[in-house]
């Protein structure tokens, strides 16, 4: 097993550069697309309003762990394993939705990397592949920031997944139609589902 770890994290020291170049341009274009000019309010905007009035606002946390498609397998590096198959992996996608936003306000989303969170754990080298993207278009009023990872977890049960997401939240900040500040702390243990 130890000589698997090191043909692994040999082969992780390699692709470190891509991985913290995507890491950068998905953080990039989280942060970049909260950024906007406050729209002019027209005529549209106010019936937008209020229509939304009606509709629930908020912000909320999904994260799905799942079993990898061949195909994800596929994508995987897996030649410095003893024996891979795709039940050797995990599909842990975390979203973000916010739903009754007000379109021409600015909403942002803060949450810790997953592979950090594997890395404060003491089991980072189980880390594979992760990518981030976001629908954030502040005349629209729905938002999603989502992550899509990919670890090794032959030796992983649920409840170590859950550990090292017991402490890790998503704090979604957007203006409210009172026109002030709504921050809301989503914490990662209380949204996790497991599906086989």
């Amino acid at each position: 097993m130890a000589d698997l770890l090191d043909k692994f994290f040999r082969r992780t020291k390699e692709m470190k550069g891509f991985l913290r170049m995507a890491a950068v341009m998905a953080a990039s274009a989280v942060m970049l697309s909260g950024c906007s000019d406050k729209a002019a309010e027209t005529n549209e905007t106010a019936e937008t309003t209020e229509a939304q009035e009606t509709a629930e606002t908020g912000a909320s946390l999904t994260i799905t762990a799942e079993p990898v498609t061949e195909d994800e397998f596929g994508m995987l590096y897996t030649e410095a394993m003893d024996e891979p198959s795709a039940e050797d992996f995990t599909k842990i996608t975390i979203s973000v939705e916010m739903t009754g936003m007000t379109p021409g306000t600015e909403r942002n989303v803060k949450m810790p990397v997953l592979r950090t969170l594997m890395n404060d754990a003491g089991i980072g080298e189980l880390f594979m592949l992760g990518s981030g993207g976001s629908q954030n278009d502040p005349e629209e009023d729905h938002s999603e920031f989502t992550s899509v990872n990919y670890i090794y977890s032959r030796d992983l049960t649920e409840d170590d997944i859950m550990d090292v997401m017991s402490e890790a939240e998503a704090v979604a900040s957007y203006t409210g139609a009172d026109g002030q500040t709504v921050e809301e702390v989503l914490p990662f243990a209380d949204n996790i589902e497991f599906k086989a």
